[in-house]
């Protein structure tokens, strides 16, 4: 009878200790997921402020190139065109196309952002399912 009973003294002590093993591992896990969910909203916050910059350059940029186009045509070149009119076209075809790299690049970055955001969403939901379904398993 007495063996019986140190027997599951015993068992009972095993299945605390896998109890708290287990709790321990979830609490980590638990850090983890915080810790990365932190550093993906300072990524997240990082890259917003690098668009942000990118698009007033860019708001900038025009504004400087309109101005200039608009003098441009105010302007009386007379026998002066081909010295100052085809640099100034060139210059302008080159702008255009860095304002179309601008562009491709502003698309680019709002993927990014659009992907990390879908990835925060999902690691709340698996942490949400992680947390309803952590306390029936301890």
């Amino acid at each position: 009878m007495n063996d019986t009973k140190n027997q599951n003294h015993k068992s009972w002590q095993f299945n605390r200790q896998v109890n708290v093993s287990v709790l321990i591992q979830l609490v980590f896990l638990a850090s983890l997921i915080v810790g990365s969910w932190v550093n993906l909203q300072r990524q997240l916050d990082l890259l917003q402020r690098d668009v942000t910059m990118l698009l007033q350059c860019q708001k900038d940029f025009t504004q400087k190139l309109d101005t200039l186009s608009a003098k441009s045509i105010s302007y009386e070149l007379g026998g002066y065109e081909e010295v100052i009119l085809e640099p100034m076209q060139k210059k302008y075809k080159y702008v255009c196309e860095e304002n179309e790299e601008l562009n491709i690049q502003n698309t680019e970055l709002k993927a990014i952002i659009d992907h990390l955001t879908a990835e925060k969403a999902l690691k709340e939901q698996n942490k949400l399912d992680n947390d309803q379904t952590s306390p029936e398993k301890i």
